[in-house]
């Protein structure tokens, strides 16, 4: 995050802090209503904070995992300290995304999708996936 953005977040925290009763029920409204639009975004989000935070290895269970470098799209990789296991994974890994290619794409292409637009409509969005996928 650059300065300007951790600023801006600042800020805003405030600025919530700041607010009266009214204001928060409009901002909560705001937040639902964009996370909802998001749905995928989010979700990747709160899994890569859960992941990062218990470090639990998807295969075995065991909690601790340690760092175990980037992956050629720059997500963490993890490995397992358990030496029965060793095995590394990332955070998309047991989930549906768990091979997908571009999965920070498939977040807006869905929420392309729930909105009931076609496939020409998705694809002249500019959201990089080719119609044929």
């Amino acid at each position: 995050m650059s300065s300007l953005e951790s600023r801006r977040l600042y800020h805003l925290e405030s600025t919530i802090r700041a607010a009266s009763g009214e204001r928060l029920i409009t901002i909560e409204r705001l937040v639902a209503e964009v996370a909802s639009m998001r749905v995928a975004e989010v979700a990747l989000a709160r899994r890569t904070e859960v992941v990062c935070v218990k470090r639990c290895c998807p295969h075995c269970g065991a909690e601790g995992a340690h760092l175990h470098g980037k992956d050629k799209n720059d997500r963490q990789r993890f490995r397992c300290r358990i030496s029965e296991c060793r095995r590394t994974f990332n955070i998309f890994t047991g989930t549906p995304m768990a091979r997908a290619r571009m999965p920070e794409k498939w977040g807006q292409y869905l929420s392309y999708m729930t909105d009931h637009r076609s496939v020409r409509k998705i694809v002249e969005a500019g959201i990089g996936v080719n119609h044929t996928t």
